[in-house]
């Protein structure tokens, strides 16, 4: 048997060091020369071979990065050598889930809020005082991961489809809408990826899925060990958020855990899916106590470039949302919050800006800033509806939005939530969101 990695970037990497210290036969391969040289320094002991004029035998194993295809939209000419010779394909967490079945594994998948929910439920245990890590799709390679008793992995649907080891104690499936269905081929085939968590459950494990939307479809579909939570409507059995308040239904009397409506860190709707969701999932797979669980996520400050918190001072607030590169990662911003001083631009994925997908939200918005290449966009979908300004950089239109914000003498948030991806200015949307955060506090240290 040889393990044939394919990607050779942090998964990979992360891959062929387990593999080594395994004493695993094992070849590696990056169609990318820069990725390949790269690799050479991190793992010297490891054969860099052209995978595309290799011979498969059926008892190879191909570990495919999660985005190479392997069936559409277009197969990967590696992947349709190793299959045609009746080898298998996975991903790293295959190899995680082999080597680690006997610990405590939480999966979260969904179409949105899984990094938030992942790194949510992870913080709590800790606090908690388990030992805890997280990892998977949330940008740590699994392999890479200490040896701890429990574990909070992220799971997309392209790491889903390559997994065939039920080693989850609990499975959470926040939501579903429809996402990636080039690579699915399309909704059905994007649920179907997703509900394959399922499949991965432990004979006694938990499968905790959210009601509201598409996703009610797969809650009707079990019926084993499963628990539903919804922040749309009163739910007989399960978790449900109703005025704010999380309430605990798993057993005859339904009772108040607590008000959500006091938490500075996780506004929106899409949070309180994801609050209630990490709730149920932790009380019945480690029956975690409400007490710890408050405790957890009142010390939870969200994660680094997600509606993050900034700065606070006098009347404005400032968000670094650096992550929404497109209007539908957007939105749950724009619902969060009102006197929105807004800075939007970089590479848009859209042509426009979809103006119905703003419409709802104009009254909240007091000034729209493009900038980067596609700012004009922005401010074209908004224009004779809000105030705009357009500009060439970020620090620009933070410049502009807090000169604005400060002369309207009411509380207002200055909101980095771009709608566009961030290469145009930057290295990657870290790097936007970081150089946002750099400006805003040098501001405030030199008493701006």
């Amino acid at each position: 048997m040889v393990y044939c990695i394919l990607g050779l970037g942090r998964t990979g990497i992360a891959t062929a060091n387990f593999l080594k210290a395994r004493g695993a036969s094992m070849a590696a391969w990056d169609d990318d020369p820069i990725q390949r040289q790269q690799f050479q320094k991190a793992a010297p002991d490891v054969v860099v071979e052209d995978l595309h004029h290799r011979t498969f035998h059926s008892e190879d194993v191909l570990i495919l990065s999660p985005g190479i295809p392997h069936v559409l939209p277009v197969p990967h000419p590696v992947a349709v050598k190793a299959m045609a010779a009746g080898a298998s394909i996975i991903v790293d967490v295959e190899l995680f889930f082999q080597e680690r079945r006997n610990a405590l594994i939480l999966g979260i998948t969904g179409t949105n809020g899984k990094s938030t929910t992942t790194a949510l439920v992870h913080h709590i245990l800790e606090q908690a005082g388990h030992q805890s890590a997280q990892g998977g799709n949330i940008g740590v390679s699994v392999l890479a991961l200490p040896a701890k008793n429990v574990y909070a992995i992220e799971l997309s649907s392209y790491q889903l489809e390559r997994i065939t080891t039920p080693a989850l104690a609990g499975a959470l499936l926040l939501n579903l809408t429809p996402d990636h269905l080039d690579r699915h081929g399309s909704l059905e085939g994007y649920r179907e990826a997703k509900k394959h968590i399922y499949d991965l459950l432990k004979p006694h494990g938990f499968f905790v899925i959210g009601v509201d939307g598409y996703s009610a479809s797969v809650y009707e579909e079990h019926n084993r060990r499963h628990v539903g939570f919804s922040v749309e409507r009163v739910l007989e059995h399960g978790v449900y958020v109703q005025d704010g308040i999380l309430m605990n239904a798993l057993s005859e009397t339904p009772y108040a855990v607590m008000d959500l409506n006091q938490l500075v860190y996780l506004k929106g709707k899409h949070n309180l899916q994801n609050i209630a969701g990490a709730y149920a999932l932790l009380k019945v797979t480690v029956g975690l106590s409400d007490a710890d669980f408050q405790a957890g996520l009142l010390t939870f400050r969200g994660l680094e470039h997600r509606q993050e918190r900034v700065l606070e001072t006098g009347l404005l607030t400032f968000i670094n949302d650096s992550k929404a590169t497109n209007m539908d990662s957007v939105v749950p911003a724009l619902k969060a919050f009102d006197g929105i001083y807004w800075l939007a631009g970089g590479m848009a994925k859209e042509t426009v800006p979809p103006r119905e997908i703003l419409a709802p939200y104009l009254s909240k918005i007091k000034h729209v800033y493009g900038f980067g290449r596609d700012g004009h966009l922005f401010v074209e979908a908004v224009q004779g509806k809000v105030p705009t300004t357009l500009v060439k950089t970020m620090e620009e239109a933070l410049s502009c939005a807090m000169v604005d914000a400060e002369a309207s003498q009411k509380p207002s948030v200055i909101l980095l939530s771009p709608g566009g991806a961030s290469l145009d200015q930057f290295k990657d949307y870290e790097d936007r969101g970081r150089q946002f955060k750099t400006l805003v506090l040098k501001d405030r240290n030199h008493g701006g």
